[in-house]
């Protein structure tokens, strides 16, 4: 009996196994076999099998023909890309370029999530970029402000049930609701303009 190293695909060592010799007391190394002992390793690292012969060649796994490595293992990470914050899958290739969770992580790649639209990656984590989280602040509470004018929107039709005094409050709303972008306390969604109270029970 000889003790072997099974690889997968990638040449990563997956387990030890024992194999019979032949009739004449040679061994046949299966595919994907090593014969070379892996070295120890502890942490998120994987022991790959760094050799220039295929991995199809016969000879591939024999004395002499490689050395094992241990390399980084993210095959099971979370991994996003460093500039949109996206995703990544492994093997995915994106402008051109791939990669296959071993090793360290490409420039291109992190394992921190981006924690929101308006962070930028440094270089080494993601930071807030505050002239952009203004930004994105104030279109939001734009689009609340276009949301609500659009809602009473029928109710300013000349045939809407209404009496006076309440479409004079929802006119003045409104007037405010467009005021709302160049008032002091925009876009502090505490101090947006105060609705008439019975509009909501209108809006049901």
């Amino acid at each position: 009996m000889k003790k072997v190293f099974q690889t997968d695909e990638q040449n990563v060592l997956i387990h030890e196994l024992e194999i019979h010799p032949e009739a004449d007391g040679s061994y046949s190394l299966p595919y994907g076999c090593i014969v070379t002992a892996p070295p120890e390793a502890a942490g998120a690292v994987a022991l790959r099998w760094i050799s220039e012969v295929p991995r199809v060649d016969a000879t591939f796994g024999g004395e002499g023909t490689g050395t094992w490595s241990a390399v980084a293992d993210h095959r099971r990470d979370s991994l996003y890309q460093t500039d949109t914050g996206a995703g990544y899958t492994i093997g995915e290739t994106v402008a051109g370029q791939s990669y296959d969770g071993l090793g360290n992580l490409p420039g291109w790649l992190t394992d921190k999530p981006r924690p929101s639209g308006a962070h930028q990656w440094s270089g080494s984590d993601w930071i807030l970029d505050e002239s952009a989280q203004s930004e994105a602040t104030d279109q939001a509470e734009r689009a609340w402000r276009d949301q609500a004018i659009a809602a009473t929107d029928f109710m300013m039709m000349p045939d809407y049930p209404i009496n006076a005094e309440r479409r004079a409050e929802l006119t003045a709303y409104r007037t405010a609701l467009r005021d709302w972008p160049e008032s002091a306390d925009f876009p502090d969604a505490e101090a947006r303009p105060a609705a008439p109270a019975w509009l909501a029970d209108e809006l049901e």
